[in-house]
C-alpha cells in the first residue's frame, strides 16, 4: 500500500505538467478564434497594421487618439521628404495608454522620433462620449487600447492592470469572454465568401495607409485665437501623475519625443491646460508644439479644413502634414530613403494613395461625404 502511494506521488508532477500543457494547447488553439471575434474597424486596422510593419523600418511613430488618424498622413510625408512613419493610434486613447503603446512600438521599431498627441491628457477627466464616465475609466476607451494588442503580451497585461480594477480584469485578459457570441459571424462570412474576415487570424494585417484615414466631409467652425492666453492651469492630480510617469519613462529610455496639440477650436481654459503641459514637457528637456499657436503658418482654414470639431478632412490633413513634416526634417534631420530599393513599397503605396486622395477631394468638393473618424 505504501509502495502504491509512493508511485502515485511520483506520477503527480508528471500529471500536473501534462495538465498544464493540455490547458496551454487549448488556450493557444483558441487564439485565432479570439483574434477573429475582436472588434473590426479603424482601431483594429491600425494595431494589426503596425504589427505588420517590417522591424526597424519606421523613422517616426505617432501615438495618440483619433485626431492623429486624420491629421497626419505618413504617405504624404514619405513622398515629400522620404522618411517613414506610422499612426499607432486609436479612438479615445486614454492618457494612461500612451506609455504602453510606446513600449509596444519599441518591441519592433527603433524610431528616431516619437510624436505624442496631448489631447488624451486634456480630455482625460472629461466624460467619454460613449459612456458618460471619465475617459480614463470608460470601458470603451480602455478596450480600444487593450483588445487589439497581441494576446500573450506582458505589456498588454500591464496596461490592463494599470487601467482596470482588480476584480474586473478577467474579460480584458481573455477578451473572448466578451466577444464569444460573435462566432456566428464566422459561418456567415464563409457563406458570403468574405475571405478578408479571416485576415486577422494572427492579428497581423498590412495597413496600406500606415494608420491614416481620409475624411471627406467639411464642417465650418468658429475659431478664436487664444495665443495670447498665458494663464497656466494644472491638470487634475491623477492625470498629472500619468503625465509625469510618461515623461519619466521617456527620459529614462532617452527617447526623442515631440508632444503635439493638433489645431482645433480650443477654449481659453484648454489653452491654459496646454500651457501647463508645455511647462512640464520642456522641464524634462522634451519638445512641445501647439499647432493652434501656428495656424496661420499652416495656412489652416477653419471654414473648409475640418471634418468635425476634433478631426481634419483631407484638405486640412495635407496642410498639417506638410507643416509638421517640414518641421521634423528641419529639427530632427531624418534620413531621406527615397530611391532606396529597400523602401520601394512606400513608393507603390503612395501612387495608390495619391489616386485615392484625388478622388476624395473631388467627392468633398462635390458635396459627397462619408464618415471617417469618430469623436
Amino acid at each position: 500500500m505504501a509502495s502504491e502511494q509512493r508511485v502515485n506521488r511520483k506520477k503527480s508532477p508528471v500529471l500536473t505538467l501534462l495538465t498544464i500543457v493540455v490547458i496551454a494547447l487549448m488556450l493557444y488553439s483558441l487564439l485565432p478564434l479570439s483574434y477573429l471575434l475582436r472588434e473590426k474597424g479603424q482601431n483594429r486596422d491600425n494595431v494589426a497594421g503596425f504589427y505588420a510593419e517590417e522591424e526597424n523600418t519606421l523613422d517616426v511613430v505617432y501615438v495618440g487618439a483619433s485626431s492623429c488618424i486624420t491629421f497626419w498622413s505618413p504617405l504624404q510625408a514619405w513622398h515629400d521628404y522620404g522618411f517613414t512613419s506610422y499612426n499607432f493610434a486609436h479612438h479615445t486613447m486614454t492618457a494612461r495608454t500612451v506609455k504602453y503603446y510606446i513600449i509596444e512600438a519599441l518591441k519592433t521599431q527603433t524610431p528616431e522620433l516619437f510624436i505624442v498627441d496631448l489631447r488624451p491628457f486634456q480630455y482625460a477627466d472629461g466624460p467619454n462620449y460613449e459612456t458618460g464616465t471619465d475617459n480614463l475609466h470608460a470601458e470603451y476607451a480602455i478596450r480600444n487600447g487593450t483588445d487589439h494588442l497581441f494576446y500573450f503580451n506582458e505589456n498588454r497585461r500591464d496596461l490592463i492592470r494599470a487601467s482596470v480594477p482588480e476584480g474586473e480584469r478577467l474579460s480584458y485578459y481573455a477578451d473572448i469572454i466578451k466577444y464569444h457570441s460573435r462566432w456566428v459571424f464566422i459561418p456567415f462570412a464563409l457563406v458570403q465568401g468574405e475571405t478578408d474576415f479571416f485576415d486577422f487570424a494572427d492579428n497581423v494585417k498590412k495597413n496600406p495607409h500606415k494608420g491614416f484615414y481620409t475624411a471627406t466631409r467639411t464642417r465650418p467652425l468658429t475659431f478664436t485665437d487664444y495665443r495670447d492666453v498665458t494663464e497656466v492651469s494644472p491638470l487634475p492630480q491623477q492625470t498629472d501623475e500619468i503625465l509625469t510617469e510618461l515623461l519619466e519613462f521617456c527620459k529614462e529610455k532617452d527617447l526623442q519625443v515631440l508632444f503635439v496639440v493638433h489645431h482645433y477650436p480650443q477654449t481659453a481654459e484648454e489653452k491654459a491646460l496646454y500651457n501647463y503641459m508645455e511647462e512640464r514637457v520642456r522641464a524634462y528637456g522634451l519638445d512641445f508644439l501647439n499647432a493652434n499657436d501656428d495656424w496661420e503658418s499652416i495656412g489652416f482654414d477653419f471654414d473648409g479644413d475640418m471634418y468635425d470639431s476634433n478631426h481634419t478632412n483631407i484638405f486640412g490633413a495635407e496642410k498639417y502634414t506638410a507643416y509638421l513634416a517640414d518641421r521634423i526634417v528641419t529639427h530632427y534631420g531624418l534620413a531621406d530613403h527615397r530611391g532606396d530599393a529597400a523602401y520601394a513599397e512606400w513608393d507603390a503605396l503612395y501612387e495608390t494613395y495619391a489616386e485615392e486622395t484625388a478622388a476624395a477631394k473631388e467627392a468633398l468638393l462635390s458635396g459627397v461625404s462619408e464618415d471617417a473618424a469618430d469623436e
